[in-house]
């Protein structure tokens, strides 16, 4: 709708009520053609989100401002199996922090501490609660992998 007010507004035809029965048009045929499946979109970007390593409150906030409806990410997170802490350990792959961190910690306390810090900070803004984040930071490098 805003495409339209935008084009309208530049544009003298087609009329914003010509272009509004277009679009209606178009969503109803789409839909027939299946191109247009909230429940099908859910899944797919359930998966996809759980395969990156995104927690379920960050799973819900995409989909939500995307105008999916909680219901049908609740339904998918449950065929996923989604686990917190799988997708923590998945995360914190992606980003090589805590057990798959390439370089040791510093030596120094302080420059270790700090970068704790950047990693517990990492995974929170993903998401995660506090408690998943420190056994996912403290898990030994060793057990990490078999977990995946």
């Amino acid at each position: 709708m805003r495409k339209i007010r935008r084009s309208c507004a530049v544009h003298e035809t087609p009329a914003p009520e010509d272009a509004i029965e277009m679009l209606d048009a178009l969503i109803i045929r789409f839909t027939e053609l299946g191109l247009l499946n909230d429940r099908e979109y859910a899944r797919m970007m359930t998966a996809s989100l759980t395969r990156k390593g995104l927690s379920e409150k960050a799973i819900y906030a995409r989909l939500k401002n995307r105008g999916i409806p909680k219901n049908l990410v609740r339904e998918h997170l449950e065929e996923e199996a989604h686990s917190d802490s799988q997708a923590a350990l998945r995360f914190a792959q992606r980003k090589r922090i805590g057990p798959f961190r390439k370089s040791p910690l510093p030596d120094d306390p302080l420059s270790r501490q700090k970068q704790k810090n950047k990693e517990f900070s990492a995974l929170a803004r993903a998401g995660f609660d506090f408690e998943t984040a420190r056994r996912v930071l403290e898990q030994d490098p060793s057990s990490a992998d078999m977990l995946l």
